[in-house]
């Protein structure tokens, strides 16, 4: 969905629809119409990297090059970053290509979504900030504020970045520089909130923060449901604290995948603390404890669900360098206990932390492009039946309206995780006219899935992997 949306909605810009969204995807901030204003829940920087691309080649590929090249100078800050460690030509060349071979998350990183530019725009903002923790020179913490709004403007997570950044110039007592950092967060975010005020009445996106008050992942698609304080502290003490030790222990598993690349964690955490007094490492770890403490406690369900996954990125550079230390301690000390020639040994073993890299990374690969090579197989057959029997391109309800739009063009709105019943108001107010059910449906649906009736609802026609319904308004059961 993530990659669909921004895909859409540079599509959107590109072909001058500007900032609406020709969907809805969640209950959080409902709109009255389809389209409506885009960006009330997600940001809108991937949308703006990727619309300039869909004017030149109009497809899905040529839209992946602005995020391609913003991966490739990660590799080249993550190898510069490790040749200011130690002045070594091997860390140097090691870094670069563990960061080219990055494990789990290589797939992710030249897709046209958040992934590469929030680690781009976070790992240049925190090497910035470590900069800057050096030698107090201003224009270095204006150039990571820079960073860090750019950062936040792809993901809502950068927020925690541009928090960081405020706070280094009053730690080093610096009141001008504070100074200057709120003026150049205040100028880079005004045309981003005049926005918000024109379309949304607020400053910055608000439909996040309801997702503090989620009591099952499944609620962000609950439509008009009470997500408050109050129907939060009535889920009760014991399945709050259960939810947030679930997460902190999902969380701590996504570390050791992401950033330890499955099997190089015990590494990372060696050439981590070796490395913890360096400024740029400082910075880089603060923001490691401050985002996994705010996903654990606060964003409890989306951050196992994608959401730390992608903010860790911006550590993906320092992860490396740390590993890459890590390994060359671990070496020099097994060397004196069994007697190694440690230079041929710190060459040998990086070449095969190397190779381990590529054969996670070719495993990643080939596991995803698997999964989404028929990831929209039902949606391509579902607009092909509606072009051929559909009189008129009313809205669907499917599980993922911006690969749905971006597939048949057809306007789209989420299936809520609600009844039939609710799904005929959701229908009656949007006007939609038909219900795409696949094996990913909400499990209140799961009896018209498998009996396919329902008062309101009434099979059309099955595939393999999903069936398609037609809302019957009133009593009607007359056919198409």
């Amino acid at each position: 969905m993530d990659t669909s949306y921004y895909a859409v909605q540079g599509i959107q810009f590109a072909e001058g629809a500007g900032a609406q969204e020709p969907y809805i995807w969640n209950y959080l901030s409902v709109s009255e119409t389809i389209p409506g204003p885009a960006f009330h829940y997600w940001m809108p920087m991937p949308a703006l990297l990727a619309a300039p691309f869909w004017v030149i080649g109009r497809s899905f590929e040529v839209m992946q090059i602005p995020f391609a090249l913003l991966s490739v100078l990660l590799i080249v800050l993550g190898a510069h970053l490790a040749w200011t460690i130690a002045r070594n030509e091997r860390h140097f060349w090691t870094a670069g290509l563990l960061l080219t071979f990055c494990g789990t998350v290589t797939p992710f990183l030249t897709l046209p979504e958040t992934f590469a530019p929030f680690a781009f725009f976070g790992a240049i903002c925190l090497w910035l900030s470590g900069r800057y923790w050096q030698t107090t020179k201003v224009y270095l913490i204006v150039a990571a504020v820079i960073a860090s709004v750019l950062a936040y403007l792809t993901r809502s997570d950068g927020l925690l970045l541009v928090m960081l950044v405020l706070v280094l110039p009053l730690l080093r007592h610096k009141v001008m520089a504070f100074l200057v950092v709120i003026t150049t967060v205040a100028v880079s975010l005004a045309p981003w909130c005049v926005y918000n005020l024109q379309n949304h009445h607020y400053l910055l996106p608000t439909s996040g923060t309801k997702t503090l008050w989620l009591t099952t992942y499944d609620d962000l698609y609950c439509y008009q449901c009470d997500l408050s304080i109050h129907t939060y502290w009535q889920w009760g003490w014991t399945a709050i604290l259960h939810s947030k030790l679930k997460a902190a222990v999902n969380n701590i598993m996504i570390l050791i995948f992401n950033l330890g690349f499955i099997s190089f964690t015990p590494l990372a955490i060696v050439g981590g603390w070796q490395i913890r007094k360096r400024p740029e490492f400082v910075v880089a770890w603060s923001y490691l404890l401050l985002l996994f403490l705010t996903m654990t406690l606060a964003f409890t369900f989306p951050s196992s669900r994608g959401s730390l996954m992608h903010s860790l990125a911006a550590l993906l550079p320092f992860a490396v360098v740390a590993i890459v230390v890590g390994l060359d301690v671990v070496v020099v000390w097994a060397s004196k206990k069994r007697g190694w020639n440690t230079q041929q040994a710190q060459i040998v073993f990086s070449v095969g932390a190397l190779v381990v890299a590529v054969v996670i990374t070719v495993n990643a690969l080939k596991d995803n492009l698997l999964i989404w090579k028929d990831a929209n197989l039902l949606y391509h057959q579902a607009g092909q039946w509606l072009d051929d029997h559909a009189q008129t391109s009313c809205p669907v309800l499917v599980s993922d309206p911006p690969s749905f739009w971006y597939i048949t063009r057809v306007p789209a709105l989420v299936v809520p995780n609600e009844n039939p019943a609710t799904l005929r108001q959701v229908a009656q107010r949007y006007d939609a006219c038909w219900l795409l059910l696949d094996p990913n449906r909400p499990y209140p649906l799961q009896d018209l899935y498998d009996s396919g009736q329902a008062d309101g609802w009434r099979l059309v026609h099955s595939w393999t992997h999903g069936k398609l319904f037609r809302f019957i308004a009133g009593e009607s059961t007359t056919g198409l």
